[in-house]
């Protein structure tokens, strides 16, 4: 009666099991994975008659796991060691897989006790390897620090007006060489700093910490020389699968952001935006995310343009194991609601992102966004105006030395008003060196 019971639990955990996904597969091919699902269905149904069979128990939790299903092969390999605890390499594998699943006092109660078997010395480097990582995980804080340089050469630096001529409550109007666009260079040094504090939660959820310093040199038009202070928080809060609709392993982040802005030394801008996020994976391993958030601006000396924007936002990312590149796709919507109507708009878009490596470990990143933005009201003789915006850029990153990264840039910029005198365009090239070592 003993032994069916533990056959009668054995079976019924397996079949909890069969229908979990943890992480990404390992492949991506639809008609590979149908294989081995198979593949994993008929051992599971021999297992059915021979539970105890150590062959069939090792080839199901090695194919769950290229299936991207951890918590079945915890579930066999913890069966495994109910028959023989000597089992040292299961040990192991445990001890990992509870690492990749960041459940990290499972991961050490296992990986230590594997040492109690006399390993040889290359299992013992692992081990060793794994604790000192579940150790830096489970600090209080962490600290992380990026210092990065800049040089950029614009082509409309002063944000002069396109056109020769434009149209003004239905006048033309020639446009003086001095408010056409103009090139520049520029110089710009950029300071992150950002900390987690590890809440030593069973969940895994943290607080993390953000501060950026962005200053920007012209050497011609001084006048935009830009000064910028980013401070944020967020915490990624773990929620129950089921909760909030089919996403797995979903999270909720709640996040608060603060910038200043200064032109040329003055202040010219104050935000505090405040977003919370829901996102998970999908069945196709893809990462899913939607939220919305809200915005105080504050335009100092400019009351009028002044107000709150009000968004919403979906994004999903498509991991791409065969050549570790990664595409994601955005869709947003909001709205600004500005001390004068003439200044309130909507907005919609969408981008795209790509990432892939390249030979001789370049990394190349390339991103389009699109985006309409409809007024309110009439902005006196000028009309009622409507923007498209149209932006992309393409660089190409390398790390260089162990702590200097450089990455090469050019972004095109392009918006298109049905106001002559706001449609402007850009071209930026430069590159940019980031010093990754500050910590050390």
């Amino acid at each position: 009666m003993f032994v069916r019971y533990i056959l009668l639990l054995f079976i019924f955990s397996f079949s909890i099991f069969v229908l979990a996904q943890n992480v990404p597969p390992t492949i991506s091919d639809p008609e590979q994975l149908e294989t081995i699902r198979k593949e994993r269905q008929a051992i599971f149904n021999e297992l059915i008659e021979d539970p105890t069979n150590q062959g069939n128990l090792f080839k199901y939790a090695n194919l769950s796991i290229i299936l991207g299903d951890l918590e079945a092969a915890i579930g066999v390999f913890e069966q495994m060691l109910i028959y023989d605890p000597t089992l040292a390499r299961i040990r192991l594998e445990l001890g990992v897989l509870y690492f990749r699943l960041e459940a990290y006092a499972p991961a050490k109660l296992y990986l230590e006790s594997v040492k109690d078997y006399d390993p040889p010395e290359e299992v013992i480097t692992k081990v060793e390897s794994f604790l000192a990582a579940i150790e830096e995980q489970e600090k209080p804080v962490t600290v992380n620090q990026l210092m990065t340089f800049g040089f950029a050469s614009s082509s409309n630096a002063n944000a002069g007006i396109d056109a020769d001529i434009i149209e003004i409550a239905g006048f033309p109007l020639e446009v003086s060489p001095d408010s056409k666009p103009q090139s520049d260079s520029k110089f710009s040094v950029n300071y992150n700093l950002s900390l987690t504090q590890n809440l030593n939660n069973p969940r895994g959820d943290a607080i993390n910490y953000f501060l950026a310093v962005a200053t920007t040199y012209q050497s011609r038009f001084t006048q935009f020389d830009q000064r910028s202070f980013v401070f944020g928080l967020n915490s990624r809060l773990d929620v129950e699968e089921g909760r909030f609709g089919l996403l797995k392993n979903p999270s909720v982040t709640p996040s608060f952001t603060r910038i200043q802005v200064y032109l040329s030394g003055e202040p010219l801008l104050e935000s505090n935006a405040f977003s919370v996020s829901h996102s998970g994976s999908l069945t196709n391993g893809s990462v899913f995310e939607y939220g919305f958030n809200v915005d105080k601006r504050n335009f100092i000396g400019l009351d009028a343009k002044s107000g709150y924007r009000y968004g919403t936002f979906v994004n999903n990312t498509f991991n791409l194991p065969n050549n570790n590149s990664s595409w994601t796709m955005n869709i947003f919507s909001d709205k600004y609601e500005a001390n004068q109507k003439f200044e309130s708009f909507r907005q919609w878009g969408f981008g795209f992102n790509y990432r892939m490596p390249l030979p001789d470990a370049w990394v190349m990143a390339a991103n389009y966004d699109f985006s309409t933005k409809n007024y309110l009201a009439p902005n006196g003789p000028l009309g009622t105006r409507k923007d498209i915006n149209e932006s992309s850029d393409l660089t190409f990153s390398r790390l260089y030395i162990n702590c200097l990264s450089m990455n090469i840039f050019i972004k095109p910029f392009d918006n298109r008003s049905s106001i002559d005198i706001f449609s402007r365009s850009n071209t930026d090239v430069g590159v940019n060196l980031s010093y990754l070592c500050l910590n050390n």
